[in-house]
Protein backbone atom coordinates (compact mmCIF):
# COMPACT_ATOMS: atom_id res chain seq x y z
CA UNK A 1 0.00 0.00 0.00
CA UNK A 2 0.96 3.29 -0.78
CA UNK A 3 0.65 6.77 1.07
CA UNK A 4 2.34 10.46 1.10
CA UNK A 5 3.58 11.31 4.38
CA UNK A 6 5.26 14.62 3.93
CA UNK A 7 4.99 14.18 0.20
CA UNK A 8 6.83 11.21 0.13
CA UNK A 9 5.50 8.16 -1.11
CA UNK A 10 5.99 4.85 0.99
CA UNK A 11 4.90 1.65 1.82
CA UNK A 12 3.73 0.36 4.74
CA UNK A 13 4.23 -3.00 5.96
CA UNK A 14 2.17 -4.23 8.85
CA UNK A 15 3.74 -6.79 11.27
CA UNK A 16 2.14 -8.55 13.44
CA UNK A 17 3.43 -8.26 17.29
CA UNK A 18 0.86 -9.21 19.77
CA UNK A 19 -1.86 -7.05 19.83
CA UNK A 20 -0.13 -4.29 17.84
CA UNK A 21 0.83 -3.66 13.87
CA UNK A 22 4.09 -1.76 13.81
CA UNK A 23 4.45 0.16 10.33
CA UNK A 24 8.09 -0.72 9.02
CA UNK A 25 9.69 1.52 6.58
CA UNK A 26 10.99 1.05 3.54
CA UNK A 27 13.73 3.04 2.37
CA UNK A 28 13.96 1.98 -1.22
CA UNK A 29 10.51 3.85 -1.40
CA UNK A 30 12.69 7.23 -0.88
CA UNK A 31 14.84 9.61 -2.54
CA UNK A 32 18.62 8.73 -2.29
CA UNK A 33 19.04 12.27 -0.09
CA UNK A 34 15.94 10.64 2.21
CA UNK A 35 17.90 7.65 2.61
CA UNK A 36 21.04 9.48 3.63
CA UNK A 37 19.34 11.54 6.11
CA UNK A 38 17.75 8.63 7.59
CA UNK A 39 21.07 6.27 7.55
CA UNK A 40 22.95 8.95 9.44
CA UNK A 41 21.40 9.12 12.00
CA UNK A 42 20.16 5.91 12.42
CA UNK A 43 24.39 5.05 12.54
CA UNK A 44 24.53 7.90 14.86
CA UNK A 45 26.28 6.30 17.86
CA UNK A 46 25.59 7.12 21.56
CA UNK A 47 28.29 9.19 21.89
CA UNK A 48 27.90 11.34 18.90
CA UNK A 49 24.01 12.05 19.98
CA UNK A 50 25.25 13.11 23.12
CA UNK A 51 27.22 15.87 21.22
CA UNK A 52 24.25 17.42 20.37
CA UNK A 53 22.72 19.94 22.62
CA UNK A 54 18.24 20.00 22.29
CA UNK A 55 17.29 23.48 21.26
CA UNK A 56 14.14 24.53 22.97
CA UNK A 57 11.66 27.79 21.81
CA UNK A 58 11.24 28.55 25.05
CA UNK A 59 12.53 31.78 27.45
CA UNK A 60 14.40 33.88 25.59
CA UNK A 61 14.02 31.93 22.79
CA UNK A 62 10.56 31.69 22.75
CA UNK A 63 9.99 33.98 19.41
CA UNK A 64 11.24 30.57 17.33
CA UNK A 65 8.27 29.30 18.35
CA UNK A 66 6.20 27.47 16.24
CA UNK A 67 2.42 27.53 18.71
CA UNK A 68 0.78 30.43 19.95
CA UNK A 69 0.43 28.47 23.59
CA UNK A 70 3.80 28.35 23.82
CA UNK A 71 4.04 32.16 24.45
CA UNK A 72 4.13 34.13 27.54
CA UNK A 73 0.90 35.40 27.51
CA UNK A 74 -0.39 31.88 26.62
CA UNK A 75 -3.07 29.49 28.73
CA UNK A 76 0.27 27.16 29.38
CA UNK A 77 3.42 27.55 31.81
CA UNK A 78 6.61 26.08 30.76
CA UNK A 79 8.19 24.24 33.60
CA UNK A 80 11.52 21.71 33.49
CA UNK A 81 11.18 18.29 34.70
CA UNK A 82 14.13 15.71 35.29
CA UNK A 83 14.37 13.82 31.65
CA UNK A 84 14.90 10.71 33.26
CA UNK A 85 11.95 10.62 35.63
CA UNK A 86 9.60 11.95 33.07
CA UNK A 87 10.79 9.14 30.61
CA UNK A 88 10.10 6.16 33.55
CA UNK A 89 6.72 7.98 34.22
CA UNK A 90 5.45 8.20 31.00
CA UNK A 91 3.24 6.41 28.60
CA UNK A 92 4.51 6.27 24.89
CA UNK A 93 2.01 3.74 23.61
CA UNK A 94 3.28 1.77 20.97
CA UNK A 95 6.92 4.06 21.35
CA UNK A 96 9.85 2.55 23.01
CA UNK A 97 11.57 5.40 24.68
CA UNK A 98 14.82 3.30 25.28
CA UNK A 99 15.39 3.08 21.29
CA UNK A 100 15.50 5.70 18.89
CA UNK A 101 15.54 4.22 14.79
CA UNK A 102 13.82 1.19 14.88
CA UNK A 103 12.91 1.09 11.00
CA UNK A 104 9.36 2.35 12.08
CA UNK A 105 7.35 4.62 9.39
CA UNK A 106 7.46 7.72 12.26
CA UNK A 107 11.35 7.16 12.64
CA UNK A 108 11.33 10.51 10.42
CA UNK A 109 9.99 12.76 12.83
CA UNK A 110 13.44 11.63 15.16
CA UNK A 111 15.25 12.54 12.08
CA UNK A 112 14.07 15.90 11.70
CA UNK A 113 14.27 16.55 15.52
CA UNK A 114 18.35 15.57 15.45
CA UNK A 115 19.15 17.38 12.12
CA UNK A 116 17.46 20.57 13.45
CA UNK A 117 19.20 20.02 17.03
CA UNK A 118 22.65 19.25 15.35
CA UNK A 119 22.11 22.32 13.37
CA UNK A 120 21.18 24.73 16.16
CA UNK A 121 17.51 25.02 15.30
CA UNK A 122 14.66 24.89 17.80
CA UNK A 123 11.96 23.04 18.59
CA UNK A 124 8.64 23.65 20.60
CA UNK A 125 8.96 21.61 23.58
CA UNK A 126 6.46 19.10 24.51
CA UNK A 127 3.19 19.64 26.09
CA UNK A 128 1.94 17.16 28.62
CA UNK A 129 -0.57 16.38 31.05
CA UNK A 130 -0.80 14.35 34.91
CA UNK A 131 -4.04 11.76 34.55
CA UNK A 132 -6.41 12.19 37.46
CA UNK A 133 -6.15 8.04 38.32
CA UNK A 134 -2.92 6.32 37.89
CA UNK A 135 -0.84 9.60 38.67
CA UNK A 136 0.93 8.48 34.86
CA UNK A 137 2.08 10.74 32.79
CA UNK A 138 0.58 11.63 29.22
CA UNK A 139 2.36 13.82 26.31
CA UNK A 140 -0.21 15.27 24.24
CA UNK A 141 2.72 16.87 21.92
CA UNK A 142 5.98 15.93 21.80
CA UNK A 143 6.65 12.22 22.54
CA UNK A 144 9.55 11.97 19.85
CA UNK A 145 10.93 15.24 20.75
CA UNK A 146 10.83 14.01 24.16
CA UNK A 147 12.78 10.45 23.07
CA UNK A 148 15.11 12.36 21.06
CA UNK A 149 16.16 14.46 23.96
CA UNK A 150 16.39 11.39 25.99
CA UNK A 151 19.15 9.99 23.38
CA UNK A 152 21.25 13.02 23.56
CA UNK A 153 21.82 12.35 27.27
CA UNK A 154 20.11 15.85 28.48
CA UNK A 155 19.04 16.10 31.96
CA UNK A 156 16.41 18.33 32.09
CA UNK A 157 13.72 18.76 29.25
CA UNK A 158 10.96 21.94 29.12
CA UNK A 159 7.23 20.79 29.35
CA UNK A 160 4.52 23.05 28.48
CA UNK A 161 1.70 22.53 31.04
CA UNK A 162 -1.84 24.45 31.08
CA UNK A 163 -2.16 26.60 33.56
CA UNK A 164 -4.85 25.81 35.32
CA UNK A 165 -3.13 22.03 36.06
CA UNK A 166 -1.85 21.83 39.65
CA UNK A 167 2.34 21.62 39.01
CA UNK A 168 2.81 20.28 42.32
CA UNK A 169 1.44 17.20 40.99
CA UNK A 170 4.68 17.03 39.00
CA UNK A 171 7.13 17.46 41.94
CA UNK A 172 8.48 14.06 41.91
CA UNK A 173 9.61 14.72 38.72
CA UNK A 174 11.98 17.43 39.58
Amino acid sequence: MKCVWNGIKMRFYYIANKDTKFMKIDLNDFEQDEQNRYNKVKKMTEEDLMKISPKWAVGKNYTKCSEPKFLPDSDYTIIELNLSKLIESTDFIELNPYELITDDINDFRFVYIIERWDNGLFIDPPTIYLTNNDEKVRITDGRHRTIAAYHTGAELIPVAIHKSFNIERLDYLN
